[in-house]
C-alpha cells in the first residue's frame, strides 16, 4: 500500500526499554531530509514516536516546550526511563 501511494517507508527500530540518542539522531536526520514533504510517523502505541516528535518540535522547530509537552501528554505520561531520555536529549541538543 505504501508503494502504491508513492510513499517512502523508513523503518527505525527503537528498543522500548533502551532508547538511544543515536536513535533520535537518526530520526532527526530522516525528518530533516523529509523537509517539504508530508510525513507520517508512527509506532505501535504512539508512545516512542510522541517523544521523538516532541523533541523534534522543541529542538528543531523551536516550539514552546510546554505546548509541545501538552500534546505529548494527550498520548501518554512518559515513565521514568523515557523522561530521563527526554531530559538527556534536551541537554545534548542545547
Amino acid at each position: 500500500m505504501v508503494t502504491r501511494l508513492r510513499m517512502k517507508y523508513i523503518h527505525l527500530p527503537v528498543v522500548w526499554e533502551s532508547p538511544q540518542i543515536s536513535d533520535l539522531d537518526q530520526f532527526f536526520t530522516i525528518m530533516q531530509q523529509s523537509a517539504g514533504y508530508k510525513v507520517f510517523v508512527h509506532c505501535v502505541l504512539n508512545m516512542r514516536v510522541s517523544v521523538f516528535v516532541y523533541l523534534y518540535r522543541v529542538i528543531f522547530l523551536m516550539e514552546d516546550p510546554k505546548i509541545a509537552f501538552q500534546d505529548l501528554l494527550e498520548i501518554w505520561q512518559p515513565d521514568d526511563l523515557w523522561q530521563a531520555f527526554i531530559d538527556t536529549a534536551l541537554k545534548n541538543y542545547n
